[in-house]
């Protein structure tokens, strides 16, 4: 899916992470050294750590409903990452 560059500064609580949210996922995770991730995945095998995907983790809907009626500020944003180990 490609990014919306536009809407990149503010995204929706629907759409998708931007390039600079799943970049600064990445980045935490390189640096958390008990991970021991590899970052080059040109050769990865069963024996490399490494980030295989990076999604969007949908805020709880009472959240958006709020958001909506003007009652509260826009959900915070969460990735769910998933591992290879």
């Amino acid at each position: 899916m490609p990014f919306d560059v536009e809407n990149e500064a503010s995204p929706s609580p629907w759409d998708g992470l931007t390039l600079f949210e799943i970049n600064s996922v990445r980045d935490y995770l390189l640096d958390q050294e008990s991970l021991d991730l590899t970052e080059d995945l040109s050769n990865v095998g069963t024996k490399f750590n490494y980030i295989y995907v990076t999604d969007l983790l949908p805020p709880r809907k009472s959240e958006v409903l709020a958001y909506l009626d003007g009652s509260a500020t826009k959900p915070q944003r969460y990735s769910r990452v998933t591992i290879y180990r």
